[in-house]
């Protein structure tokens, strides 16, 4: 049951961010602090959407869960230390905490789901 609730709450929260990102850039680039001054960040900004709402979604679907927290934790991971190059790179602080601690939640939510589903 406990891996229920976390898949389903974990995935509903990627399939939310996803869709925001990919109907609404602008926002996005506010709560990470970046900017959008070409038109190739909106087209990334939306790829990476497209991504977290077919993740979130199979993260809610029973028969493609686990695969589903696989790889987005695996995503996760990689977009954390992503967030940890931008960091090196002189981002602001709004950025480190975005594109660092964003992932987080996801990674904590994705790693108890599938341990408690080898239980």
């Amino acid at each position: 049951m406990r891996e229920t609730t976390l898949a389903v709450a974990s995935g509903a929260g990627r399939t939310l961010f996803g869709a925001l990102a990919l109907a609404d850039p602008p926002t996005i680039a506010k709560l990470g602090d970046f900017q959008l001054d070409h038109p190739t960040a909106q087209f990334m900004t939306r790829l990476f959407g497209a991504r977290d709402v077919v993740l979130g979604a199979m993260t809610i679907l029973p028969s493609t869960r686990r695969f589903a927290l696989t790889a987005g934790l695996l995503c996760d991971v990689l977009d954390a230390g992503s967030g940890l190059l931008l960091a090196r790179e002189g981002a602001s602080t709004r950025a480190k905490l975005g594109t660092i601690g964003g992932p987080i939640p996801f990674i904590v939510a994705g790693a108890l789901a599938l341990r408690a589903g080898k239980r």
